[in-house]
């Protein structure tokens, strides 16, 4: 796989040139905001600084989202520059979340083999969100009423854009994840993988994440990419993920 190609189209497409419904986009030459119209959500995509104008860009991000009493993320891949960009965002009240492993699949390299494991259920009525939700909620221990409002939004305005999946054993819903196709992006984003302890070696994630990786191919993408924790590396390590990159998000809460 050639890496600085696939960091190249990766920004271009998944960080400047995105757009998400339910959000406002503002860009100029050195940044790229999304905004979302609830007061968590909000983030900057992209940006492109120097070091001597980082200081200010971020005041001026923090003074925008600081007046609409908006929380927003900033989050960094370790390639980004200025390379101490952390420190400056830690210095102007950010908290860093988890660092995770940005990885990439070359689907070209994907053995399409039937799927193995247990049933995977592709949900698209309120109730399967919620279910998908709950699932995420217990195994993260966060309220994500917010999550499960953008889901329900991304779904009516594109639908063709996104699927979410549950697996359920013993009549209740134990692991969930969705895949997001972003249009004609060559990319498609795997997020949100997660099963309940109880049900955990039983082969949930394995299966979501195979069929996630047969639909991105049967929709003709080209790459697969993740967030990878350190729980979920190994287990897409296995199917020819590599890492690209070390991502952190960083929060600033007004």
């Amino acid at each position: 796989m050639d890496l600085p190609r696939l960091i190249q189209r990766y920004n271009q497409v998944e960080r400047i040139d995105l757009q998400l419904p339910g959000y406002q986009r503002f860009h100029n030459d050195q940044r790229v905001r999304l905004l979302s119209a609830d007061r968590h959500g909000s983030f900057i995509s992209y940006f492109d600084v120097s070091a001597n104008d980082a200081d200010a860009l971020i005041e001026t991000e923090i003074a925008f989202f600081r007046e609409r009493g908006q929380a927003f993320e900033w989050k960094l891949y370790d390639y980004d520059q200025p390379a101490d960009m952390a420190e400056r965002l830690l210095r102007q009240g950010f908290v860093a979340g988890e660092a995770e492993t940005f990885m990439a699949l070359d689907l070209a390299k994907l053995d399409a083999d039937a799927m193995s494991g247990p049933v995977v259920t592709r949900v698209q009525d309120d109730a399967g969100l919620v279910d998908a939700i709950e699932v995420q909620q217990q195994v993260w221990q966060e309220d994500l009423s917010e999550q499960l409002a953008y889901l329900r939004q991304a779904l009516a305005a594109e639908p063709d854009n996104l699927a979410v999946y549950v697996v359920y054993l013993d009549g209740k819903a134990v692991s969930s994840s969705r895949v997001e196709f972003n249009g004609a992006s060559p990319f498609a984003g795997i997020w949100g993988g997660g099963t309940l302890a109880e049900y955990r070696g039983r082969g949930c994630y394995s299966a979501l994440l195979q069929r996630r990786l047969l639909d991105a191919k049967a929709r003709g993408k080209e790459y697969v990419i993740i967030d990878a924790s350190p729980m979920s590396q190994p287990i897409v390590a296995r199917h020819g993920f590599v890492p690209v990159a070390m991502t952190t998000p960083y929060l600033f809460t007004p």
